[in-house]
C-alpha cells in the first residue's frame, strides 16, 4: 500500500511505507513505533526497521497470541520482552519437564 487511506472503522488512517518515510525525515526519526493492532507473536517490524508494531495484551480474545513489551530510550531500542500467551507457556512447560 502506498499513500493514506481511512480505517474502514473510522479510527484513524492505515499508511504505507512511502508515507512513513516521509514522516521520518520530516520529523528526525529513525523508526515510529505504534499499537493497538493485534499481532499474533507480539511484534512485527515492517520495512527496513521502519515501522515496529507491538501489542502488549497476551491472548487477546482466545487468539493465543504472545504480546510484548517494549524497552527503549531516546536513542536506542533496547530490546523486546516477550509475554507468553498461557496456553503457550503451558505447553512449553510440557515439553521441558517430559
Amino acid at each position: 500500500m502506498t499513500g493514506w487511506t481511512p480505517n474502514p472503522r473510522g479510527a484513524g488512517y492505515f499508511f504505507g511505507l512511502d508515507e512513513a518515510q516521509r514522516f521520518k525525515e520530516a520529523n528526525g526519526v529513525r523508526m515510529i513505533v505504534r499499537s493497538h493492532e493485534l499481532v499474533h507473536k507480539g511484534w512485527a517490524i515492517a520495512g527496513k526497521k521502519d515501522v515496529i508494531t507491538v501489542f502488549s495484551s497476551v491472548d487477546y480474545r482466545n487468539t493465543g497470541n504472545d504480546g510484548v513489551m517494549l524497552d527503549a530510550t531516546l536513542h536506542s531500542l533496547n530490546r523486546l520482552q516477550s509475554l507468553m500467551s498461557s496456553w503457550r507457556r503451558a505447553a512449553a512447560s510440557l515439553c521441558m519437564s517430559g
